[in-house]
């Protein structure tokens, strides 16, 4: 069973805003549209909420992973502006590239598994005396 990295993104001071009792009545009282235009509205909300979320974590997992270092070496430019450069890579592949990480991730464990064993069967064949 694979073991998955989860890292948290630390939330900015623009995500620690909480309504004030007195502005949440306000709203409820306010709110004229039907059940299906709010639970649009929510859903777009909570979309936008978890694009924001995954790229906060993404940025993170990259800086911290030390690539932006590597390839800041291979390519003869500066870390930042390889971070930099990070950040304006669509979504889409830095989803792809995550897939492509957690994959690889799985694979080292799988390989970690098998050496392992390996070490273990040895370890029985000289621990028995047999040549």
């Amino acid at each position: 069973m694979a073991k998955e990295n989860h890292i948290k993104a630390e939330p900015s001071s623009e995500d620690d805003y909480e309504m004030e009792p007195d502005e949440e009545e306000e709203m409820s009282d306010s709110d004229s549209e039907s059940e299906t235009d709010e639970s649009d509205t929510e859903n777009a909300v909570t979309v936008a909420d978890k694009e924001k979320k995954f790229s906060l974590i993404n940025r993170d997992w990259f800086e911290k992973s030390g690539l932006a270092q590597s390839i800041s070496i291979l390519g003869s430019v500066s870390e930042e502006d390889v971070k930099s450069r990070w950040i304006k890579v669509s979504m889409e592949k830095k989803l792809e590239i995550a897939n492509k990480r957690g994959k690889l991730h799985i694979e080292k464990f799988r390989i970690a598994t098998l050496k392992a064993k390996l070490v273990s069967a040895i370890y029985d064949v000289i621990s028995s005396g047999s040549t």
